[in-house]
């Protein structure tokens, strides 16, 4: 390359005098040298080194000829600091090797007379840093002395130092020429042991594989290689450890861990084979070994001595293929691997020249066909060594990336949207070479990345490309830093340009090119992504969409005159139309530029209402726009409105409007009294009309609250708040309301009808200005919803719930949730849930985006169907067969309209496996979907895309439709059942008759008249209509009848075995199972009141809510612990028989069911979290079942508790039963209170029974002073007597006074009342003749 990325530093010399040559670096150092050569040839070398670096800290140790050993400690950022240390000047001492140990913190030198040394080096240097230096037992302030044994003719040659643990110590390993390796325990201060080597060794290594195997490499004086195992543990048992964690954690257990087993060279088994040195034979002479560690990994290196070829081994010792293979150049003497470059020693002889090549590895390996060739582009940069250097040790070196923090602020914060941050290495590799007169250090002398931009930014890609590939830098990231750049510079095609070459992600892309002003380019790349479907994946699809529209609001904004409304329709269009941007986001950013109508419309279709009410609270403009408040107050977001931060809009708008909005809606009439109270003198009279027609303690809703004892606060659910909205027509709160207490109700009321009295009597009567009642009324109705003509309650067959397969439907206030798994998109909830994955309950939003009111639920194996309270049905999930009724085999993820029934008024709807039966209001039956068993009824056997009317049923007039897996049943009113379908299993009920494709009466049942008909998988159960009730089935699963089979076989071979006859043993395949027969249900006391068949399992519901199952139990789908896991029950068994229950529903092998106080339970198989929860790890497996079960029912959480439809809470004998099951308080909700109460008293005293017109007087205005007074006189324990009085003190009303004193008996206050009144108005106070008068009055 012709970029210098190294520069060579000296870091010190050693020269005459036992001086030390400062640092410096290349420049300064050529003011040194003399025609290459260093000017004063030193006398004293460099003999031995050591270095180390840790962390941020490097320590070299330097034994000089001049019997001195220099420390040098150099950290980052900092000048090196250095100490020079006198040595023995006797020959015997001549340090022969050292090494660091500790961490840097000392070095162990070994001499000539075989003595060891452990000299502290940075106790000398920097004592703070070794503040716990003592405890490991060496002097931190004078040298530690060993002898070794045999100390006459043992000469050291090298020395290592190795941790270990078996004896917990740090061991000395030294080398010596006699061909030994000697053990020192250096905290014992005594040799151990010695093992011989038969070659004078040269050079030892300590290499660590892992955890797991520690040896020695050895090489000797005629270039042998051997391998001595030191330690090596249990190779076992780690693996060992994980799978018992995993088996403890699966049981709930402690796993006790034991100590790994050490096995070592130092233990007793020191004879053994492993303990022995190897010899490593399969290298030649010529090949050198070396410990390399790269990227924190530990490699052996092969250098090949006589060719251009470098091989990189794992360090086990059972593997020696290479991992790595390189080219090198020829003649190299020394190489050392770094993590991204090759540094190659090379002597040119001639010119007594040391050169230092620098080759990127990546670049560097070579191929299987041309081993020997180096490529160009791998040779990075060569730097010559001063003349006459003779390298003794090179080593690892990594230094700061200064020049890479000092990047332009602008380019180091990044895109946001960029989350991946570059790998921009904190750390630069170098190296440090140590030759015999200096100490140089190799090391960048520019920044990477800033080198790799600079090159991106010549156009110098490919060099860049080298560069990006030899320091494994992340140059996706760094292309996408070039783009950004060139964006800055407003160079868009060069910015385009570098983007493709970095091959980043488009939501990067799009986000730069918003940053810097190219918003309809950013918009451009975002609809073009978001158009290619499954290319983009879910997570960048709500970055895209968030990106664009944050980029379609700037557009609007900065838009003028017509593109102003286009720019606005594109915005409101893509909201609406876009599932994947964050709605929450989206709600306020919309809020923050105040596109009010924009965030309103998308909440509503988003179903996110609630959050943008919030948010508009959380931001609500000042001044207030009028054009806002005029939507806030249509009926469309007027509820949420005021539902939002807890009735927080109070405190936002102006009192009138506030009054407005309280007085108009009965559920913020009782939820903001003391707004009411407080504001009372400010509220208009046709407000403070409406206020009392719904606080008037005579009405059906509220009068309840006298109907308990005194000062009990009442908590209404929606049935009980539906009777106060009913007497206006309006639809029940979503939410619950808590009523007030029946005092603060009469206060409240008592203090509106006194402020409607005093308004009268300043302003008086007008009948034309003041609204009546049924004027009021009008008003109520007026601000319901428009809804669609609904089909009669009564003719919709309603449910709660509903299973499938693997999945469950749940209809709570109309809203309709599901769960389970969620393949081919039988859930409804599109990309929100993982198609292959698993869900908890969740809404379906789609349904609630267009506002539909769920009213019945089906679920096939793989689909589902959803039917409206208008009769609009809905259809979703696998469409192979066209279950999904839409006309064609796509899968649907979002709910569809079935537009072939649209406007036939659908009320019942019924799914098979694979095939859909609907009902309509004219009896007349559809049908679509798998056909090839003739289940579809159309007299063929070809599926149906679309419904299609069933033309033999034309003629008769069905009451109820049923469908399992292959076959399907109606019921008409005759209570005649008609089966058509496959009847392989005995579904059709006759004999000999495999399949129908026509509806076939069922004969055996028809002298029964049928009330109810339910069709499973593979069987069907009818109930009949007679005194007493008979339980009818026929047919049976394909797993009953193989089970079957197989016991009879076992049978037969045993009795032939044992030589007894065996005719008739064996069934016909139909069997019994094709005719009705009766299931025992004599001890079920109350009328059954629902059926439901599933695969192998059933479950009935009687009219006082009890519950019964029975079948087959292998996944404990009949709900009842106390059969011990039976695996099958014959006899219907009662379930949860505490509890009551509205609804039931059953899938596959599970089962569920709603409480009558909305409680959802569910029970059975649980693989794919159809019963709504995560299992947790105290459920236990049911043995010998090896799947997730749950053997009794529990609470599903998640769901809103279910409001009970009136129609599910109808039983066959009047509700008789059913009262005695619910407590006082919820048979008083249900039924309200017959008693006479004080309501009752009080309107029985009046003329006419009517509190709010309690006069014939026609022209006596409604809740005037007569109705006042009744209410003081009959409620006087409801209310503040002094606080009554004070208000009509305040208004001036004195002769309204004196009539509450009357009533109170308090004759002396009322006089007090009257003689104010006759005051009232006149300065001077009253005559003699007027005192008189009112006495007069007043007593006679």
């Amino acid at each position: 390359m012709a970029y210098q990325l190294f520069s060579l530093k000296t870091l010190l010399g050693v020269y005459n005098e036992s001086k030390l040559l400062p640092s410096v670096d290349d420049d300064a150092a050529k003011s040194h040298h003399r025609d290459g050569r260093i000017s004063s040839s030193p006398t004293h070398t460099i003999t031995r080194c050591a270095f180390h670096q840790s962390d941020q800290t490097s320590v070299s140790v330097l034994v000089r000829s001049d019997h001195f050993i220099t420390l040098v400690v150099e950290e980052f950022g900092e000048e090196p600091k250095t100490r020079s240390i006198q040595w023995f000047l006797s020959p015997g001492k001549t340090v022969k090797s050292v090494c660091l140990i500790h961490s840097c913190t000392w070095a162990l030198l070994v001499t000539e007379d075989a003595s060891l040394y452990i000299l502290p080096v940075l106790p000398l240097i920097d004592p703070d840093k070794c503040l716990s230096s003592a405890s490991c037992g060496y002097s931190i302030d004078d040298i530690t002395f060993i002898i070794l044994k045999g100390q006459t003719h043992t000469r050291p040659t090298s020395v290592t130092c190795w941790r270990s643990l078996y004896k917990k110590c740090d061991i000395a390993l030294v080398g010596s020429e006699e061909g030994e390796v000697i053990f020192v325990d250096l905290d014992a201060k005594q040799e151990i042991r010695r093992i011989r080597i038969r070659d004078a060794v040269v050079k030892l290594d300590v290499v660590h594989h892992l955890k797991s195997l520690t040896y020695l490499l050895i090489l000797t004086a005629s270039n042998n290689q051997f391998g001595l195992l030191l330690e090596q543990t249990n190779s076992r048992a780690g693996s060992m450890t994980n799978s018992l964690e995993v088996e403890a954690a699966t049981l709930d257990f402690t796993l006790v861990r034991r100590s790994e087993t050490v096995h070592s060279i130092l233990g007793p088994e020191t004879t053994d084979h492993p303990f022995r040195p190897l010899r490593f034979d399969q290298f030649m002479r010529t090949v050198q070994l070396s410990k390399q560690v790269v990227k924190g990994n530990t490699f052996i290196v092969a250098h090949c001595l006589s060719s251009n070829i470098l091989k990189v081994y794992d360090s086990s010792l059972d593997s020696w293929l290479p991992i790595y293979v390189y080219g090198i150049p020829i003649s190299s003497e020394r190489v050392f691997l770094t993590d991204s470059f090759i540094f190659i020693m090379s002597k040119v002889k001639k010119q007594e020249l040391t050169s230092v090549t620098v080759l990127s590895s990546m670049l560097s390996e070579a191929s299987k066909t041309d081993r020997d060739r180096l490529s160009s582009d791998a040779k990075l940069q060569t730097i010559v060594l001063p003349v006459g250097e003779e390298v003794i040790g090179v080593y690892r070196q990594v230094h700061p990336d200064a020049r890479n923090a000092e990047v332009d602020g602008s380019t180091n914060q990044s895109t946001s949207c960029n989350k991946s941050s570059t790998r921009e290495q904190a750390l630069v590799e170098g190296c440090i070479i140590f030759t015999k007169r200096a100490v140089y250090q190799i090391k960048p002398q520019v920044g990477f990345v800033d080198l790799f931009l600079e090159l991106t930014a010549e156009g110098s890609t490919k060099k860049a490309e080298i560069l990006g590939m030899t320091l494994d830098l992340n140059m996706s990231s760094l292309y996408l830093r070039a783009a950004e750049a060139k964006l800055r510079q407003s160079h868009l095609p060069e910015g385009i340009k570098l983007f493709r070459l970095s091959r980043g992600s488009t939501v990067a892309w799009a986000c730069l090119l918003a940053k810097f002003g190219y918003i309809k380019e950013s918009l451009s790349v975002v609809e073009g992504a978001l158009g290619k479907q499954g290319e983009v994946s879910n997570s960048d699809c709500r970055k895209l969409a968030d990106i664009a529209v944050k980029c379609l609001v700037y557009l609007h904004m900065t838009a003028e005159g017509n593109h102003q409304r286009l720019s606005l329709l594109n915005l409101e269009a893509f909201l609406a139309d876009n599932l994947d941007y964050d709605e929450h986001a989206a709600v306020t950013l919309l809020c923050e530029f105040r596109l009010w109508d924009s965030m309103l419309e998308m909440s509503k279709t988003r179903g996110i209402l609630e959050v943008a009410m919030a948010t508009l609270l959380n931001n609500w403009p000042d001044p207030l726009d009028v054009s806002l408040l005029k939507k806030l107050k249509s009926k469309t977001f007027l509820g949420a409105f005021v539902s939002a931060g807890n009735g927080a809009f109070v405190e936002k708008l102006p009192t009138p409007e506030t009054a407005a909005l309280i007085s108009s809606r009965p559920q913020l009439v009782f939820r903001h009294m003391s707004f009411i109270r407080e504001h009372v003198c400010q509220m208009s009279i046709q407000q403070l009309l409406q206020v009392a027609v719904l606080m008037d303690p005579t009405k059906p809703g509220v009068r309840q609250l006298f109907e308990k004892p005194h000062g009990r606060q009442r908590s209404l659910s929606l049935s009980s708040v539906a009777s106060i909205d009913s007497c206006y027509g309006l639809e029940p709160s979503p939410e619950t309301i808590i009523l007030p207490e029946a005092s603060s109700l009469v206060e409240v009321f008592v203090s509106v009808l006194i402020e409607l009295v005093h308004r009268r009597c300043q302003q008086g009567y007008d009948l034309s200005t003041e609204p009546s009642l049924a004027e009021i009324d009008n008003n109520y109705c007026d601000g319901k919803e428009e809804v669609h003509v609904r089909i009669s309650n009564s003719d919709i067959r309603r449910n709660l719930i509903a299973c499938g397969e693997h999945h469950s439907c749940l209809i709570s206030s109309g809203e309709l949730y599901t769960w389970g798994k969620a393949t081919c998109g039988r859930l409804g909830h599109g990309s929100i849930i993982p198609l292959e994955g698993c869900s908890l309950p969740t809404r379906v939003e789609t349904l609630q985006m267009h506002h539909q009111q769920i009213v019945t639920v089906a679920c096939g194996s793989r689909h589902t169907l959803a039917l409206t309270s208008t009769g609009r049905l809905y259809a979703w999930g696998d469409s192979t067969y066209g279950q999904v009724g839409c006309g064609d085999r796509k899968t649907r993820t979002h709910p569809s309209v079935v537009e072939e029934l649209q406007g036939k008024g659908c009320v019942e709807i019924a799914c098979g496996s694979y095939h859909c039966l609907a009902r309509t209001q004219s009896n007349r039956v559809w049908s679509w979907g798998w056909g090839v068993h003739g289940q579809l009824g159309h007299r063929d056997i070809e599926d149906q895309l679309s419904p299609k009317v069933i033309g033999t049923l034309l003629s008769k007039d069905i009451a109820q439709i049923g469908a399992g897996a292959c076959h399907s049943g109606v019921l008409d009113t005759d209570g005649k059942a008609w089966m058509f379908g496959s009847g392989a299993f005995g579904q059709l009920g006759a004999e000999g008759i495999s399949k129908s494709s026509v509806p076939l009466l069922l004969v055996s049942l028809a002298n029964h008249t049928i009330k109810n008909l339910v069709c499973g998988y593979y069987h069907n159960l009818a109930m009949t209509d007679s005194e007493p009730q008979k339980l009818f089935i026929w047919g049976k699963s394909p797993l009953e009848i193989r089970n079957n089979l197989q016991a009879s076989r076992k049978l037969k071979a045993h009795l032939k075995k044992s030589k007894k006859p065996h005719a008739g043993v064996l069934s016909k395949p139909q069997g019994p199972h094709s005719q009705p027969r009766l299931v025992e249900t004599e001890h079920i006391l109350s009328p059954i009141k629902k059926i439901v068949a599933a695969y192998t399992h059933n479950l009935l519901l009687t009219a006082n809510g009890s519950l019964y199952a029975w079948g087959r139990n292998d996944m404990d789908q009949l709900g009842d612990p106390t059969n011990n896991h039976k695996r099958h029950v014959d006899t219907p068994s009662p379930v949860m028989a505490a509890q009551t229950f509205a609804d039931v529903g059953a899938g596959l092998s599970f089962s569920a069911a709603v409480s009558h106080y909305g409680v959802v339970y569910t029970w059975g198989s649980a693989e794919m979290d159809q019963l709504g929860y995560n299992l947790q790890p105290h459920v236990s497996l049911v043995p010998p079942s090896t799947h997730l079960t749950v053997s009794s029912p529990r609470k599903v959480p998640g769901v809103p508790l279910i409001t009970i439809p009136a129609e599910l809470l109808q039983s066959y004998d009047k509700g008789e039963e059913l009262e005695e099951s619910f407590s006082e308080d919820t048979r008083g909700l249900l039924v309200g209170s017959m008693s006479t109460t004080i309501i009752d008293q009080l309107l029985s005293s009046l003329p006419v029974p009517s509190l709010s017109l309690p006069s014939s007087d026609p022209d006596q205005p409604p809740y005037d002073r007569p109705s006042l007074l009744a209410v003081l006189q009959h409620l006087s324990d409801y209310y503040q007597l002094p606080e009554v009085l004070a208000q009509c003190e305040r208004s001036g009303m004195w002769a309204l006074a004196t009539e509450i004193h009357l009533l109170n008996g308090d004759f002396d206050q009322a006089l007090l009342s009257s003689l104010s009144e006759v005051q009232q108005g006149k300065e001077d106070g009253l005559s003699l003749d007027e005192a008189v008068s009112c006495l007069h009055g007043f007593f006679w």
